[in-house]
Order: C-alpha cells, then structure tokens, then sequence
C-alpha cells in the first residue's frame, strides 16, 4: 500500500510539474499560455486567475485571429476559438516536415525563463564549475534550416558573433519583463478545421510577459503584456490583412457580463453587468472588476462582440464570417451600426459600446438595457498590405481593475486610467515592437594566425553517418582542446576533451538526419566552428 500510496504521490507531483510549464505566474497573475497560442483556455477551464491564489479568473479564453486576400482575389484566413470543433494553428514553426519526431519534441512546447536567471548567466558563464540553467539551454534561438524552418526563431544575444544561439559561449535569450514565456505556432502544418479558411502561410512568435511589480505601480502591477510578430513565409502577398485578438471573457461568473471599448485608448474591456457577481466557482461577489485589452503599438481599427447563437449576429461559422468580424461586419455582410445591438440601424460605425456606461446620453449595454449575459468578441486592427517575407510586429496589454468599495459601473474609470498608465509607461520604455537579435560590440572578430590557418580546415565525410573526422591541416591542437557536437537550437549532444593533434574523428554518431554544428575550443575560447548534416 505504501508503494502505491508513493507512486500515486509522484504521478499527481508530475502531472502538476507539467500543467505548470505553460504558466507564466507573477505580478499577481496565474495566466495559461498554450503552445498555439491559445490564452487561458485548457481542458474546458479558464486560468487566467487574478489576484493570484483568489481563485477568481477574468478570461475564459483568447486567441490571435487575422485574414487576409491574395492577389487572385481568394480569401485566407486563421482563427480559433476554443479548439472544439477543430484547428487552424499549431505548434511550431514553418518547415518542410511537420510528421517528424525531433519536430514534436522540439516545439511542442512553450518556454519560460525569468530575468534574474538570464542575468546570473550573464555574470557567470564562463566561471568554472557554473551550470547552464535548462531554461537557457532550450531557447530556440535557431531553427532547422535543412527542414525549412527559418534560421532565426527566438531572440537571443549573440555574444560570439556567429549567428548561433550557444549559451555555453556567452549567449542567452532577450526576453521583455522580469518573467517571460515564449511560444512559436503557424498555420501551415494542416488544414483550417476551426474556420475552414485557406491557409495564409504564417508564423507567429509570442511572448507573454509579466513584471514583479508592487501594488502601487499602477501601470504595471495584475498587467500582464502580449506580444505577437506574424510572419509571411508565403509567397502571397495578403491585401486587405486584419488581425485581431479574441476573447472570450468571464468577469468571475459568466453568465452577468457586458463589454465595451474606447477607441481613443486602443482599448476594449468586460465589466460585470449588475452590482453583485453572485456566487459561483470564480466569482467576485460584491466588487467584480473590470479587464481590458489594449494596443499598445497599433490603432484599434474596430471592435465587435456577437452573441453566443447562431443567428446573423452570432458564433462566426466560416472564414469569411471570422473575417468580416475583423472588419465590424456581421455574418451577412451588414457594417455594424450605432445604437441597439449593432445591427439594422442607420449609422456605420467600427466600435460596439464606445461610451462609459455612466453616460446617460451614450451607448453603453447599460443605456441599451440589455440582459448581462456570456461576452465574447474581437478588438482589431488593420487593413495593412502583408507582402512575402514581411512581419507584422504588435504589442498588447492586459490591464486589470480592481478596487474595494467601487462600483461595478465606476470600475471602468478605473480601467481607463490604469489603462493610460500601461500606454505611458510602453512608449517610455519600448521604441519599436519587434524584439530583435543583439550581437556584442565588444566582441573581436579578428582572426588570430592560429586561427587563420584553421579556416582551412576539412570535415568529412559530410554529409556524415556513422562517424565523422575534422582535419585540421597544418594546424594542431593542444591537450586543454576540446571539441562539441551542437544541435540547431544550441544543445550540446557530444563533447570530447583533452583531445590533440591535427585530425579528430568522432565514431558512432547516432545522430538523427539533419543539420549539427561543430565548435573546436582551446581554453574556453572557440577557435573553429563549422556545420555539416548527417544523413
């Protein structure tokens, strides 16, 4: 009994070890970020929960969506919901072979590192006895190009100056925020189950960030940031390109919300709907808060929320109902209208519920009377011309409100002012979206002698087997030389010591097909690195 009573115990460690590694958990936030990208949503539960430890959860779920035509005048477009009637993003980068194992085992998955790790690392790299944390190790910094993934995946700073992400040799990942967990998904690896739209040929990076952050810091404190590079690995160009966020959200319980928006911050957001979020598993009881979602680096060009039907102004159905709701159309091409629900009156406009519900000569859901109820919609922006190769680079915020004592109805004052806090303090702090790679400018270039010679040097058979040699000519190696198999992300799968003389052959590989680099080192320092493929 005790031994089933001990591996019960180590089963249930496990399962809650790995539920923890798609959350990113500071600054008061417990938040689940799926490896495609799919926020707070898993196994039909909500965990976006905030405060944390409370219990309580503000988001259901949320997703990317984003459409686009190409020259030919057809229509592609990627959207998800809550991935129950199927798919349209996965996993990964674009490649060649989705089917493969080392692709599954390589992206299907997320990844979390903290600042103060990265800056230990920094600090201590190249110190004897120093250990490379795992969360270092991983960064998918560099892609397998042999299986047409791109070179260049997560951003990292490249301390050597050879375009390959080796911690080991100085480079560590470039995250935003005191935590951060980054994800890779497209929409190329199957067909669009989900909106059954034709596939756009993108890839998305993204990267959930949060700061440690004490409560007085109203821009930043229960704020957690999203950030998306959409990139076209088509050959299309996409005009007329939307995208947008999703979400479904659930101020506590989910039956008594309202929504609404202000253009003039970027912002969308969900309040309760009447004074007491009444008793369910996740509510707030008598002062429920108010969430938000605001871009930081683009214009709100449009928000719209339908009902949970499937009436004209209800659940999307096909591509092109995902993608008029991008544009603030309903499902049979009507723009929405001021007033009422948004639909048969007389003015167009692209913004549902722009007023502050205590305007009494607005329109709000409460200056509409309408029945609280389960929200969900879409904040977008566009239309942008996406041409092959180019990005789109954009930047979220999730700011929450929440104060003792304050009304439902007076919470949204306090979302909009928390919400020009986080706008202040993004264009204080970050110039430019998109999170580049970063060489170091002290790092010298210049080729040795010794080294000179060594660019000589020949490596074969390649591509390899079973076994492979490194020539190095005229040169030779001293006896502190050491030689490092590394993978296309920066792992170190052989490494021989005090190897010397002018030709090293390594035997039984047992490598899987695909693209390795070789690094020769003399005290600590690289002084020849190379690639070749094993076939």
């Amino acid at each position: 009994m005790k031994i089933t009573a001990l591996l019960i115990f180590i089963c249930m460690l496990t399962m809650q070890i790995n539920a923890q590694t798609n959350i990113i958990d500071i600054n008061d936030i417990e938040a689940f970020i799926n490896n495609n990208g799919t926020i707070s949503f898993e196994d039909e539960e909500s965990h976006f929960e905030v405060p944390k430890g409370s219990g309580d959860h503000t988001i259901f779920a949320g997703q990317v969506w984003m459409g686009g035509i190409d020259d030919g005048g057809q229509l592609h477009v990627a959207a998800q919901t809550y991935r129950q009637s199927g798919d349209d993003f996965w996993a990964g980068p674009i490649a060649d072979d989705y089917t493969a194992s080392v692709y599954a085992d390589t992206y299907e998955r997320v990844w979390i590192i903290d600042k103060a790790s990265i800056e230990d690392h920094k600090l201590n790299w190249d110190e004897g006895g120093y250990i490379v944390p795992d969360a270092i190790i991983d960064w998918p910094g560099n892609g397998n190009t042999t299986n047409g993934e791109a070179e260049f995946l997560a951003p990292f700073y490249d301390y050597n100056v050879n375009e390959i992400y080796d911690p080991e040799n100085g480079d560590y990942p470039i995250i935003r925020g005191d935590e951060a967990l980054f994800f890779i998904m497209n929409d190329d690896a199957n067909e669009h189950t989900e909106s059954e739209g034709e596939k756009l040929g993108v890839e998305i990076h993204g990267m959930a960030y949060a700061f440690d952050t004490p409560s007085a810091d109203t821009a930043l404190f229960q704020t957690l940031f999203l950030h998306y590079e959409i990139i076209n690995r088509s050959a299309n160009n996409y005009n007329d390109f939307y995208t947008g966020t999703w979400f479904d959200f659930d101020i506590g319980c989910w039956t008594d919300d309202w929504v609404g928006c202000d253009s003039s911050l970027n912002l969308f957001y969900a309040y309760n709907g009447d004074v007491n979020d009444e008793p369910c598993p996740g509510g707030y009881d008598s002062y429920p808060p108010a969430q938000g979602a605001v871009w930081l680096n683009e214009n709100l060009s449009s928000f719209i929320y339908y009902n949970n039907d499937y009436t004209v102004i209800g659940n999307p159905e096909n591509a092109d109902d995902y993608y008029n709701y991008l544009k603030a159309t309903w499902k049979d091409d009507l723009h929405v209208t001021y007033g009422g629900d948004g639909y048969g009156g007389v003015d167009e406009t692209n913004f549902m519920f722009p007023s502050d519900p205590l305007d009494e000569d607005g329109w709000s859901e409460l200056t509409e009377t309408n029945a609280p109820a389960d929200r969900r919609g879409v904040g977008a922006t566009g239309p942008f011309l996406l041409q092959p190769g180019q990005s789109l680079c954009y930047d979220i915020a999730l700011p929450f409100a929440f104060r003792d004592g304050t009304g439902h109805l007076e919470m949204i004052s306090v979302l909009r002012q928390r919400t020009q806090d986080v706008i202040d303090f993004y264009s204080t702090n970050f110039s430019v979206c998109k999170i580049e790679n970063e060489t170091n400018p002290d790092f010298d270039t210049t080729l040795s002698v010794e080294q000179e010679v060594l660019i000589g040097v020949e490596v074969f058979p390649n591509p390899a087997k079973n076994n492979i040699t490194i020539d190095l000519g005229n040169s030779f190696l001293m006896r502190d030389a050491k030689i490092e198999i590394l993978n296309t992300v920066g792992e170190i799968l052989i490494s021989k010591e005090n190897i010397a003389g002018n030709s090293i052959t390594i035997n039984d590989l047992l490598l899987p097909q695909g693209l390795y680099f070789y690094n020769l080192k003399e005290a600590n320092s690289i002084i020849a690195s190379g690639s070749f493929t094993v076939q």
